[in-house]
């Protein structure tokens, strides 16, 4: 991240179920890797804990014998029949979209936050197309007030099976609006049409239990 880059921290406690977000722009990057990023705050939030799923986490096994985990990232153009199940598997999304480029000297907004429901509440569509209902959630409507605007999203799906992968996917956005006449009866659906897919496969934090 370079000075004056656009940012946002989201803190999630699973096991509470609570959540901060933050978003603002880098006043002070990293000089090295492992350095602190300094972050000036613009707008701070703390989120009701709607949708938050109460998981427990526990080290993978690299961690456990303490040497560096491996990671492996796998980049394509649309989405392959075992990532379809992946995305089935998903209780919860990372949303990440931005109010879109401003022109002046305040850099853009972006947000980053979560979405949640029982696995299966994001659909695939097809090898290029997902998407999820816009359930109720603290009506201040920050992720489709900037999916509106600026129609662009990237999806992260952090807790799939098998255990030790994340799906990152990032697309352009349509806002299907019916009220009550969308999927699951709700007023509103997220329709995704993906262009970038990358898979990460890490020894990573593995999921003991969903609450």
């Amino acid at each position: 991240a370079e000075k004056g880059d656009p940012t946002v921290i989201l803190a999630i406690d699973f096991e509470k179920r609570s959540r901060f977000r933050a978003n603002g722009h880098v006043a002070e990057p990293a000089k090295a890797p492992g350095d602190v990023v300094q972050v000036a705050t613009r707008n701070n939030w703390i989120n009701c804990a709607a949708f938050i799923p109460k998981v427990s986490m526990s080290a993978g096994a690299a961690t456990q014998v303490g040497r560096p985990p491996q990671v492996e990232n796998l980049k394509s153009r649309s989405l392959s029949p075992e990532q379809h199940q992946m995305i089935s598997s998903a209780f919860a999304i990372y949303a990440c979209t931005a109010e879109g480029p401003k022109g002046g000297p305040e850099p853009p907004r972006v947000d980053l936050n979560l979405r949640g429901g029982s696995p299966g509440f994001v659909r695939v569509l097809g090898p290029n197309k997902i998407a999820f209902p816009d359930y109720p959630g603290n009506g201040s409507f920050i992720t489709l007030g900037n999916m509106t605007h600026y129609p662009k999203a990237g999806i992260l799906f952090p807790f799939v099976q098998p255990e030790g992968r994340m799906l990152q996917v990032v697309g352009d956005v349509e806002i299907k609006w019916g009220p009550g006449s969308c999927y699951e009866g709700m007023d509103r659906e997220v329709i995704i049409t993906v262009d970038q897919v990358m898979e990460t496969r890490r020894e990573w934090l593995h999921r003991d239990e969903l609450g």
